[in-house]
């Protein structure tokens, strides 16, 4: 049974990889050019073909978890537990595109005399 467990969670872990990759392809491919050979409706036919696809199979995985598989609870607890993750992906990646702000900082020591002493801070630290 263990052996079963295992393999669904590395096939499944390996479905939602891929979900993702193809995702972040759709991205890119939005921040290019259409090729020169391909149409605009052809285009947005291929997307809604490719996301109806993505759809569908995330539709048959669940209902293969909770009915053939009979494990209903795992699939709602997936489901919150991605959301978590992508919140915290989230807010790791904004934190990582605050650039470094320089902050005047007064310096009371003796050596700066009090005078304003530049350093420069993470955005992070600023919040």
């Amino acid at each position: 049974m263990s052996d079963i467990v295992g393999d669904i969670g590395k096939n499944l872990g390996a479905f939602f990889t891929h979900q993702e990759s193809f995702k972040e392809a759709e991205k890119e491919a939005k921040k290019k050019p259409l090729s020169k050979g391909m149409s605009i409706n052809e285009e947005a036919m291929n997307r809604i073909l490719r996301q109806q696809q993505l759809e569908q199979m995330e539709t048959d995985l669940r209902e293969m978890i909770i009915y053939q598989i009979g494990m209903p609870g795992l699939w709602s607890k997936f489901v919150e537990m991605r959301e978590i993750v992508r919140k915290e992906r989230e807010k790791v990646e904004r934190e990582q595109k605050k650039p470094l702000r320089r902050l005047p900082e007064r310096d009371g020591s003796l050596s700066t005399n009090g005078k304003f002493v530049e350093r420069y801070w993470l955005a992070v630290y600023l919040s």
